[in-house]
């Protein structure tokens, strides 16, 4: 019997039981849909963060203490002053900019209206490295830090919040932070994002660095150092030459940690790799899961066969026969579950992405390698059952009832 023969008898045989091969079929399809889906869901992760990050840039230099290693806490405290950004910046030729920065939970008030902000302590050089435009008024400028000008940028959603529509520029603000409580004029708001009443930076307000440190801070230390070099290739020279400097200026090598964006992404990349392979992991036993109902289909195709498997081996068929029959059912059943599967898990991957708000993504080789998984399964758990109704003794088949 010939191949197109065998086939078109196993689709025959499937046909005349209906639901049983559709419940054999779903098992496959779930099992290969979220293979494809989980895959796919974790590209789209990966290009998210990549997006991210890459909109801030992957020049973009972080030095933060290392209170955890450093032998003296009080001397790395004392260091971090906002003296040390410029240090670093004509002893590090690879950086173009640095801005010093110090941070704090804070209470903005209009009258009778609070909002609660990220109160930023910056340089003018900030809205370069994380690119920060005004929509109204002024960024800040050289001469705000030089005499410790009580000025402050507002972020949209907050300048929305306390004067509700008002332009606010010119406007005074009071900054309560702990303790203490100042009066600042609003010079600038920031342009809104699409994203900015879900992000950090929608929350956010500026203020000059030393204004922060020297009148509002109790201590007199920054909280960190951003820096920026000319390109993107020269982190690296960069993120080197500033761990030797602060090495060299410290007496410790532990006492700053200095990365990158880029390593930030290499880091991030790798987390997803790992997350979404546990994940497909985890979705691939659905498949074996499936396989076992093909088994479980199939033994049972057996069982009311008996008779059948008896009257075509009286007549000439060969053990071989009736073992390609259920085996070609097998696979016939898997592939009809994964041809299935992939429309389902092409479907849930772009729903997921458009849910998120994520890039779509869809990974042609993550198709290819669970449809090919997906027969493998049916030729795996086909075996038993095909090799189970070749090995009937004939006379023992027909005398089935």
């Amino acid at each position: 019997m010939n191949i197109i023969e065998t086939v078109s008898l196993a689709l025959r045989s499937l046909r005349s039981n209906n639901l049983r091969t559709f419940l054999s079929v779903l098992g496959v399809m779930v099992g290969v849909g979220a293979v494809i889906s989980v895959i796919s869901v974790g590209m789209s992760a990966q290009a998210e963060i990549a997006r991210n990050i890459s909109d801030l840039g992957t020049n973009i230099v972080s030095v933060l203490p290392n209170f955890r290693d450093s032998a003296s806490q009080s001397r790395l405290l004392q260091m971090m002053n906002v003296g040390l950004g410029r240090e670093m910046l004509e002893a590090v030729p690879a950086l173009s900019s640095v801005s010093a920065v110090a941070q704090v939970e804070a209470t903005l008030a209009v009258g009778g209206d609070t909002a609660r902000a990220t109160l930023m302590g910056v340089e003018p050089s900030y809205s370069k490295i994380i690119p920060t435009d005004t929509a109204f008024g002024r960024w800040l400028v050289i001469a705000d830090l030089s005499v410790h000008s009580q000025v402050i940028v507002l972020s949209s959603s907050i300048a929305s919040e306390l004067f509700r529509g008002i332009d606010p520029v010119g406007k005074q603000v009071w900054v309560t932070a702990g303790e203490r409580r100042r009066p600042f004029v609003v010079v600038g708001v920031t342009e809104a994002e699409e994203d900015e009443p879900a992000s950090g930076a929608g929350r956010q307000a500026f203020i000059p660095v030393t204004t922060m440190v020297y009148r509002l801070l109790p201590a007199r230390n920054v909280s960190m150092y951003l820096g920026q070099t000319r390109s993107a290739s020269d982190t690296d020279a960069a993120v080197a030459q500033l761990r030797r400097f602060l090495s060299l200026k410290s007496v410790d090598p532990d006492a700053f940690e200095v990365s990158s964006q880029q390593a930030l992404l290499d880091a991030m990349k790798k987390v997803t790799i790992i997350v979404t392979s546990m994940l497909t992991v985890i979705a691939g036993i659905s498949l074996v899961v499936s396989g076992l109902g093909i088994m479980n289909t199939l033994l049972t195709a057996v069982a009311e066969r008996t008779r059948e498997i008896g009257v075509r081996k009286s007549l000439g068929a060969r053990n071989d026969d009736i073992r390609a029959q259920f085996l070609v059912e097998s696979v016939v059943l898997s592939s009809l579950g994964g041809m299935a599967g992939m429309a389902l898990g092409y479907a849930g991957s772009m729903a997921v992405s458009k849910a998120l708000n994520w890039p779509p993504a869809f990974n042609w080789l993550s198709v290819v390698t669970a449809m090919g998984f997906s027969t493998l399964i049916g030729l795996a758990f086909g075996v038993y059952p095909a090799t189970r109704a070749s090995s009937m003794d004939p006379v023992t088949a027909l005398r089935c009832e």
